[in-house]
Formats: C-alpha cells, structure tokens, sequence
C-alpha cells in the first residue's frame, strides 16, 4: 500500500539532466543530487496517489497509459519562478504531450488528491530558501544551452522523507517494457 505522498515522474536524460544538476548544486545544493524529473502527477494539476490504494492495481493502470504513449522528444525553453513562492523550475517548450499524459492518467483508475494548481509541466531547480535580488536576476536570465532530450521513462516515487524519495516504480513509454 501507499503509505506516503506519491508522484509520478518522467524522467530527464543526460546531458540535460547534468546540466539541471550543475545548477541545482549552484542554487540548491541540499537537492542537487534528486533525480532530475518533469512532474506528471503530485505536484500542480492532480496530486499525488491517495495513500492505501493497492500498489498492483496503480501500476497496472499506469502501463497501460505508458504502453499508450509513444517516447517523445522534448526541451526546456526558460527558467521561472512560481507566482509568489521561492520555487524555481524549467518550463517545457512544447507541453502538449505532457498535458496529455497528465490528462491520460486523469482519466485512469488511480484516485489522486485533489491540487488547486492547474497543471504546467516543469522540472525543478530550487525548491526552499531565499535567494538574493541578484542571484534571482542571474538565475531567470541564463541563456540555456540547447537541450533537446528524449523522454521515455515513467516512474512513481514515494516520499518517506523530503530528501529521500523512494523509487517504487519504473516503466518505459511506449510498446517497450
């Protein structure tokens, strides 16, 4: 069973995943070494997987969706900031196949809590703790690099603390297993 807050991930390939790395280790070093993900589920849009469901049933509804949906390219197009918190993230530039795997596993089986957010794929980069007017101008003005990466990898997370998120599963997009 689901004990703690669940997500759903798609996960971030290097180089770009490295390039996210170097700078969460800039500007947020205590999670410079969590995976490097776009959220799908548990963070804005649906929340994470209501606890006491049956981990068989959540997996198999989620390789159904993921057999369904073909790997895609994608890339971060700029750095933002969450309207009125301290959390920094790369936004996708084309969101519509995240927007329809988020809207996929909406329509699933699996219950999720309920989020006031609407749904923005995006990958963080800082998460807590202030920044000073000058490393935040600095921050969501970098010139990225050309980042182009394939995501193909679907994963659910459970976090048993903050820092130590546990990976309970992992499935390739697509007709891949």
């Amino acid at each position: 069973m689901f004990e703690h807050p669940s997500y759903i991930v798609l996960h971030v390939p290097p180089p770009a995943a490295e390039m996210v790395r170097n700078l969460r280790r800039r500007y947020d070093p205590v999670r410079a070494e969590l995976a490097v993900e776009i959220s799908i589920t548990g963070s804005c849009g649906l929340g994470g997987i209501i606890a006491g469901q049956e981990p068989d049933a959540v997996f198999a509804e989620i390789d159904r969706v993921a057999a369904a949906t073909a790997p895609f390219e994608a890339e971060f197009a700029r750095i933002r900031r969450f309207h009125n918190t301290g959390i920094y993230y790369f936004a996708v530039a084309d969101p519509e196949n995240f927007i329809a795997l988020h809207r996929r596993l909406s329509c699933t089986a699996i219950r999720f809590q309920p989020n006031h957010w609407p749904y923005e794929p995006h990958c963080t980069l800082k998460l807590r703790g202030n920044m000073t007017e000058e490393e935040e101008a600095e921050l969501l003005s970098l010139e990225l690099p050309p980042n182009r990466f394939n995501v193909n990898t679907l994963s659910v997370y459970e976090l048993e603390t903050s820092l130590q998120p546990v990976l309970r599963y992992r499935r390739l997009l697509g007709s891949q297993s």
